[in-house]
């Protein structure tokens, strides 16, 4: 019987659909365009079964650990890989017909955020963890603020 090796793709996936979830609820809540738009999401990255992120659909998932889903998205991902995220991530706060000034500057810091990964392939990988967890701090401390007044 042949061993099935692990998909290496896996685990990279599930992080978006995971960032992806934890966007869709900044404003607080999953409008029903959006709960569509996920159940396809989860359906067309293979992962409709995962329990994990079926659970993420019924709880609202917190800025901070969006924030840490996205560091460690964007220390592993090329350009290509972060523009499928963030046409993700726009398509999903567009489901509902509506933008909320919260989705609104969420998707506008995403966008400024990801300007910040330098195309300097000689930086080291601490730097680069550094500058993200900076950006992507930064991001949400607006975000929160945003949400609060």
């Amino acid at each position: 019987m042949a061993t099935l090796l692990p998909d290496p793709t896996h685990s990279k996936r599930r992080l978006l659909v995971q960032i992806v979830l934890g966007s869709a609820w900044v404003d607080g809540r999953l409008d029903p365009g959006e709960m569509t738009y996920l159940n396809r999401l989860l359906e067309r990255e293979g992962l409709s079964h995962d329990a994990y992120l079926k659970n993420l659909l019924e709880t609202p998932v917190s800025v901070p650990q969006t924030e840490v889903w996205m560091a460690q998205y964007l220390l592993q991902s090329n350009e290509a890989e972060r523009q499928a995220l963030l046409g993700s991530i726009g398509n999903v706060l567009m489901a509902d017909d509506q933008i909320a000034p919260s989705e609104h500057f969420l998707l506008d810091d995403y966008y400024a955020l990801m300007e910040r990964i330098p195309a300097q392939p000689d930086l080291s990988p601490q730097h680069l963890a550094s500058e993200l967890v900076s950006g992507v701090s930064g991001l949400f401390k607006t975000i929160t603020r945003a949400l609060k007044g």
